[in-house]
């Protein structure tokens, strides 16, 4: 008897964990993401906004202590602590998009220590252009808007990792 009562009181908590749960759903936590999907890439070669960052590539060990590297128009600026040891950054433009391939892959960063790739763009082509952001693409389609900056002639926006990133017009 003991054993039923014990089940039905442990059932009766579960339903109301799993009801409070359930009644918080629709109360949103964050803003939501911009849809990926709505982003279109600007193509390297004469890309509507883009300058296009060159065709050389560029290299760098970056440590502990931070450093930069460039490709082109392309600037990529680790803090301090991003890295834990010293490591050969490489930035190569791509051919296909407005943006950068970022080496080794697979590299991530602490929170608050991630790297800020700066992708330049020339300010006069782009009036009227709504949104434009630095997105991570994977086989030729955006996987993840990043939160960007629009400066005088540049983006900027934190990389939590390394992979392919362009401009894309959202």
């Amino acid at each position: 008897m003991r054993t039923i009562a014990t089940r039905t009181l442990a059932t009766l908590a579960l339903a109301g964990i799993l009801v409070g749960i359930g009644g918080c759903a629709d109360q949103p936590t964050a803003a939501a993401a911009p849809n990926a999907a709505a982003y279109h890439l600007l193509p390297a070669a004469q890309g509507p906004s883009f300058v296009r960052a060159g065709t050389a590539g560029g290299s760098a060990v970056v440590g502990p202590e931070g450093g930069v590297v460039t490709a082109g128009g392309a600037t990529l600026t680790f803090p301090a602590g991003a890295l834990k040891s010293a490591t050969t950054i490489t930035l190569t433009p791509s051919s296909d998009v407005a943006g950068v391939s970022i080496e080794p892959h697979g590299i991530v960063f602490p929170a608050g220590s991630e790297p800020v790739l700066s992708l330049p763009y020339d300010a006069r082509s782009v009036n009227g252009v709504g949104k434009l952001n630095v997105v991570y693409v994977v086989d030729g389609a955006v996987v993840e808007v990043l939160p960007t900056t629009r400066g005088q002639g540049t983006l900027t926006a934190r990389l939590p990792h390394f992979s392919l990133y362009a401009g894309a017009q959202g």
